[in-house]
């Protein structure tokens, strides 16, 4: 386990629901995301941190440590997970991104945002409420497409993806790595 350094060190947290029967929805995106870069950039096994609630995992990127969670807590309940993740690593909220779907963004499409608020994302209002801040990073990641245009986002986060969409993710996982990466070099 690379130990972090305050100054050095990110806290890149992919939200979802823990159980396999939500694993390849659109809800769990972040997750997804996250088991994605954990297995692109050679990161060691994934850890069981009851503390923090989470699977965490960390690895040197560029001189940086970069530490992985998973929170094995329902989306809605993310936020004490964060909060002690944070706390434990040491990690100013500067330095921690969370990277979740988003019902508003069509799919294939996604921002790098901060200090914004949680636009009815109950895992975000979970973690807004947990650190009592919104002054942190999010990746929005973009699940609504053409034939959901007019439902309620309730009505198909916890859908599948369909084939074509999943030949779609890995480019689109490869554009937010990268984007991820300039952002880390502006600090």
């Amino acid at each position: 386990m690379v130990k972090p350094n305050v100054n050095n060190s990110w806290l890149i947290v992919g939200l979802g629901n823990p159980d396999d029967l939500y694993q390849k929805t659109r809800h769990n995106i972040g997750q997804r995301f996250v088991k994605w870069f954990h297995t692109q950039y050679n990161f060691g096994a994934w850890k069981n941190s009851k503390y923090c609630l989470a699977m965490t995992t960390s690895q040197k990127i560029q001189n940086l440590s970069i530490i992985l969670a998973c929170p094995l807590v329902f989306m809605n309940e993310s936020g004490e997970s964060v909060r002690r993740l944070q706390k434990f690593y040491k990690i100013s909220l500067d330095h921690l991104i969370v990277i979740h779907d988003d019902s508003d963004l069509l799919f294939g499409t996604f921002k790098i945002q901060w200090n914004r608020g949680a636009a009815g994302h109950k895992g975000i209002i979970s973690i807004i409420n947990a650190l009592q801040t919104k002054q942190f990073y999010r990746v929005r990641i973009g699940i609504r497409s053409d034939k959901n245009k007019h439902k309620k986002a309730s009505d198909f986060v916890l859908e599948n993806f369909t084939p074509e969409e999943d030949q779609i993710i890995p480019n689109l996982f490869i554009q937010i790595a990268n984007s991820l990466e300039k952002l880390w070099n502006k600090f």
